[in-house]
């Protein structure tokens, strides 16, 4: 079990998780509850999703600070990650975790991390506690070592925000799941004065010799809001996201013979159904819109094209996907039932070549997400991966969650009923299973 983990540090990049929806986008899904329209506000209300990492080992993250100073974009701006520091533990006796797992791990044993920088001028002592501040990750030395004298240089690193911009897109929950850590740095600004005492004899007064010291430690802590840890001990975070355990394995998931024997539409090879791409496809609103019902399963490495998507389906390729072009869809089909989309490599990776694109859709990924330099990609829907290598994802990616995009209806995500929801079921039809006809005899 002690095998299972993930570097989330190899390479270069950036990976935003936007688990809250905008706030116009929030209050644009609620008009169906002022109008009492009950079918409007199920389809659009959105709900914060939730990040979830299967591990048994801790897994590092840097927090972001600054690429430039100052900084020259909003781009720029949003990689600040200063907000993980700000909530302090709840020590009281009410709080459901008063004692978390990284609350004898801060620098100075405080509750509060301090992130406004000091300055403070000491006789002789290098080692003076001084008035340190924490910011993100900022000097390459080793978490929990003595540190090294600290050049205010930027450091060069992957960037992985799991709570979206500035860290205040956040899960549902609050926090995360899974044996994360976040490393920041812990910063000390000092003038050290060392005096030389007066040699009357040649005429010497005396000399205060001031030097610069600045010196920088790593630190690292369960990942996400001090007040809010996803764990409460060791032992919890190595054996709660066991991946071997089968209730950590993503929902709804089946074997490729599985799809292949629900499939409404087989296509041996790619070129099959580049050649069958037109003949299902309609004018709707004025666009060509792609219509998927049921499951499509395609048996090779699939190249999608360009598309614009409308209906209750996926598209299932048993290797790799390759994505050609932006993947739109049609909120809405002719009856008023949202498009539920999904895109799956059941046995490869999700491939973007040199491309900036936006894809509306679930993702699902056997073997990660592989995203090349220069590259921008934009998942509206989510992203389950059943293996990640962070190297494999250079460019920017940005997956935002869009929960009205990954379910049915509002009761197909309550448990004990879910079953009786017969729209969670319409996926595995085509349109022409929607209608049965019974002879009499």
């Amino acid at each position: 079990m002690d095998y299972i983990k993930i570097d989330f540090n190899k390479g270069m990049g950036f990976l935003a998780v936007h688990n809250i929806p905008g706030f116009d986008t929030l209050l644009k899904s609620l008009d169906g509850l002022a109008g009492l329209n009950l079918k409007k506000l199920c389809n659009e209300v959105k709900l914060p999703g939730r990040v979830r990492v299967n591990g048994t080992q801790p897994m590092r993250i840097f927090l972001g600070m600054f690429d430039t100073f100052p900084p020259k974009s909003k781009d720029d701006l949003r990689k600040m990650e200063i907000a993980s520091l700000l909530l302090p533990h709840d020590d009281s006796a009410e709080s459901p975790m008063p004692e978390p797992a990284c609350c004898d791990k801060h620098p100075d044993g405080d509750l509060s991390h301090n992130v406004v920088p000091g300055f403070k001028s000491v006789m002789y002592n290098f080692w003076a506690k001084g008035e340190p501040f924490d910011w993100g990750y900022f000097s390459t030395a080793d978490p929990g070592g003595m540190g090294t004298y600290w050049v205010p240089v930027l450091p060069v690193f992957r960037h992985t925000m799991l709570f979206g911009d500035f860290h205040v897109e956040f899960p549902f929950s609050l926090r995360v799941e899974g044996n994360l850590r976040k490393i920041y740095t812990h910063i000390k600004i000092m003038i050290v004065k060392i005096f030389i005492p007066p040699i009357p004899i040649i005429g010497f007064l005396g000399l205060d010799i001031p030097i610069p010291w600045l010196w920088a430690t790593n630190h690292e802590e369960p990942y996400g809001f001090c007040k809010y840890p996803p764990y409460s001990s060791e032992e919890e975070a190595r054996t709660l996201w066991d991946p071997d355990d089968p209730k950590n394995l993503p929902p709804n998931l089946y074997a490729p013979s599985q799809y292949l024997k629900k499939a409404s539409y087989f296509y041996e090879t790619s070129a099959d159904f580049q050649k069958d791409f037109e003949n299902r496809c309609i004018n709707y609103n004025g666009k060509k819109t792609f219509v998927c019902d049921g499951v499509t399963f395609v048996n090779d490495n699939l190249w999608l094209p360009e598309m614009h998507v409308m209906g209750r389906g996926m598209i299932v390729a048993a290797a790799n996907i390759h994505l050609g072009g932006n993947v739109t869809k049609e909120e809405y089909d002719p009856n008023g039932n949202s498009t539920v989309f999904s895109l799956i490599a059941r046995n490869g990776a999700v491939i973007n070549n040199y491309q900036n694109i936006d894809v509306h859709a679930c993702l699902f990924s056997d073997r990660g997400l592989r995203n090349t330099i220069g590259s921008k990609l934009k998942i509206h829907g989510n992203l389950v991966m059943n293996r990640y290598d962070s190297s494999q994802c250079q460019g920017e990616i940005d997956v935002y969650y869009h929960s009205n995009h990954c379910r049915s209806s509002l009761i197909s995500m309550i448990k004990p009923i879910a079953k009786f929801d017969p729209t969670r079921y319409y996926v595995t039809f085509s349109s022409r299973l929607e209608k049965f006809e019974f002879l009499k005899k």
